[in-house]
């Protein structure tokens, strides 16, 4: 049974594809900052224990992402690494933004990030594994986002990140794709709208301005992710998929 590893399990995204990646029989490596959400996951969602293990931690340190690739390749084979992880960082005017909170979310959203990819690669390289990194990106990454610049740039690092991975390792038939998300169904989402507001003065509704109408529910970006994850031939790899219901169409 390979091993998938998922940080940010606990959140809606998270979440929705640990449903789907159980489903499939796989045994999950599942992370994030507290072990009582981790708990709470894995009896929500029904996950059988003796398939997943629980890894409670800050991804900015090095020994726990070290811990994470060494559990997932205990008796078994590293397949897939899900980078879910992240956070919104500031909300408010760019002139604004500290430089002490701007270097947390690049420390969380890119560096960890970028840190996972690298031992799971090693890991892909070291067992001659067709490996699959999938890095949670958004539609941000493609286009400006006022109010918002700390996680703009992160997002832009972590395409970029995304290419340069992919390009590398293609020969060893390693695929490394992003997820692009538009406006997702989430109490983050919700936290920044409602932090927009308070910046302009006015309340801000972004539903106008999505062609599909609405948001998306967290399970529609889930999808995607179990397709790169399992479904996706090795020809696609570098990409970055946008799942923002026609917004930066």
């Amino acid at each position: 049974m390979d091993s998938i590893v998922v940080t940010g399990a606990c959140g809606v995204i998270g979440e929705a594809f640990v449903r789907r990646a159980h489903a499939r029989g796989h045994h999950l490596v599942l992370t994030d900052v507290r072990i009582d959400a981790l708990e709470h996951l894995q009896e929500s969602c029904q996950l059988r224990k003796e398939a997943t293990t629980l890894l409670a931690g800050d991804l900015r340190d090095e020994a726990f992402v070290e811990e994470v690739i060494m559990a997932a390749r205990t008796s078994r084979r590293l397949a897939a690494t899900v980078n879910v992880a992240g956070i919104h960082g500031p909300v408010g005017a760019s002139p604004n933004v500290a430089l002490d909170d701007f270097r947390q979310t690049l420390e969380i959203n890119v560096l960890a990030l970028t840190k996972l990819c690298q031992l799971s690669i090693a890991e892909f390289v070291a067992t001659d594994t067709h490996g699959r990194i999938v890095n949670i990106a958004s539609g941000a990454a493609i286009s400006g986002a006022s109010f918002m610049m700390s996680y703009n740039c992160s997002k832009h690092a972590v395409l970029g990140v995304t290419r340069c991975l992919a390009k590398e390792f293609a020969t060893h038939g390693i695929t490394v794709n992003a997820v692009c998300p538009g406006y997702v169904a989430s109490e983050m989402v919700d936290h920044i709208l409602q932090r927009i507001d308070e910046t302009v003065g006015v309340p801000f509704d972004p539903i106008p301005t999505i062609p599909a109408g609405r948001m998306a529910m967290p399970d529609e970006i889930a999808n995607v992710i179990e397709y790169l994850t399992f479904d996706a031939p090795d020809y696609l790899t570098g990409t970055a998929m946008l799942v923002d219901g026609g917004l930066y169409a």
